[in-house]
């Protein structure tokens, strides 16, 4: 029984050893990304001979993992863990990859900025937080890789904006791009105006009004309530749209009608006649059961238009530039398929 338990341990730290070993045998060597434990500071890539540890990657990636998985219900089979892990780890390296040759770029050409940088770049920040419910602080306080290096790499992407705008400074339309812009343009108010032609046809046909705007209606509040505006008093959507769907009888469907937002269908439900004041209550204007769908579309004038061509013209070129130093670089990455060809790192 002693024996056997003796050679129960030995086992057991032979083991151990060889797991710690099989770790270990990498560090300060390039990574295998076939592997599920390779030592943090194996060598994920070289920038021009700086390394970028395995550890720092992997990081970076359960955080854009977790990210889409709790933003997006990304959801996968538990055995496909380390193949989604590889996915953001590639990312993560192109992010690694970006930061430096960028931040080379900043020094070489003395790149500075204020705190009027600093402040711009939070107010742009605030909306996107807030989609989340958050906070900009919670922005630093709550990323996956750390508090102190989210603040680092802020104050360092504001360097990478005002180099970006430095070199596509001269960058503008030219008269081709602005006309496939505004066929483009035309092309997508066609598309959606289709679409919500097909959308009044079905209802017509019978589909239920409330069940389409849940599903198709690209109003986030008034879908959930089934396309439920309440009761609406004259007014409150202005001229035109009052001149259509004060005229419609209840349960009447209206036509396609247009306003800034986009492409409506209105039902009205009910009438409701104004009641004059009484010595308790005010008077109460004439208002109407309203509901709707909304397919979301902006007519742009030529300055939008213009602005729209302007900055994809200049992130072309962006991405140019990136290339070329990505060119100039000498890049060594244990993933042999990895290009870095965009300032997009989701590309």
């Amino acid at each position: 029984m002693k024996n056997n338990t003796c050679r129960n341990l030995a086992l057991l730290s032979a083991s151990t050893v060889l797991l710690i070993c099989s770790a270990c045998s990498n560090a300060n060597k390039m990574a295998d990304p076939n592997k599920k434990n390779n030592h943090p500071e194996s060598i994920a890539v070289k920038i021009n001979g700086t390394p970028i540890f395995w550890g720092e990657v992997d990081l970076r990636a359960r955080g854009f993992l977790k990210d889409e998985q709790e933003m997006a219900h990304l959801a996968f089979a538990a055995d496909k863990e380390h193949e989604a892990l590889n996915y953001y780890r590639k990312r993560a390296i192109k992010v690694e990859v970006m930061r430096h040759l960028m931040l080379a770029e900043v020094k070489r050409l003395g790149i500075v900025i204020d705190e009027k940088d600093h402040q711009r770049a939070l107010e742009k920040l605030a909306p996107l937080m807030a989609q989340r419910n958050w906070t900009t602080n919670d922005f630093f306080t709550r990323s996956p890789i750390g508090e102190a290096k989210t603040r680092l790499e802020f104050e360092e992407s504001l360097y990478t904006e005002k180099l970006l705008a430095k070199v596509t400074a001269n960058v503008t339309e030219t008269t081709e791009e602005m006309e496939k812009e505004i066929q483009r343009q035309s092309a997508l108010r066609q598309t959606r105006l289709e679409k919500i032609d097909s959308i009044r046809e079905k209802i017509v046909a019978g589909a239920n009004f409330a069940q389409m705007a849940r599903h198709e209606s690209q109003d986030p509040t008034s879908s959930k309530r089934g396309g439920s505006l309440g009761e609406v008093p004259r007014g409150r959507f202005g001229d035109k749209i009052d001149n259509v769907v004060f005229n419609l009888k209840p349960g009447e469907l209206s036509e396609i009608t247009s306003s800034p937002d986009g492409f409506h269908i209105f039902l009205v439900t009910a009438h409701n006649a104004p009641r004059a004041a009484t010595e308790t209550t005010p008077a109460i204007p004439e208002t109407i059961a309203l509901s709707h769908i909304l397919i979301r579309h902006r007519n742009l004038k030529y300055p939008e238009v213009r602005q729209i061509v302007i900055r994809n013209e200049r992130r072309k070129y962006a991405d140019e530039y990136y290339r070329s130093l990505v060119a100039a670089a000498e890049i060594e990455c244990v993933f042999p398929d990895l290009t870095f060809e965009s300032l997009d790192v989701r590309r």
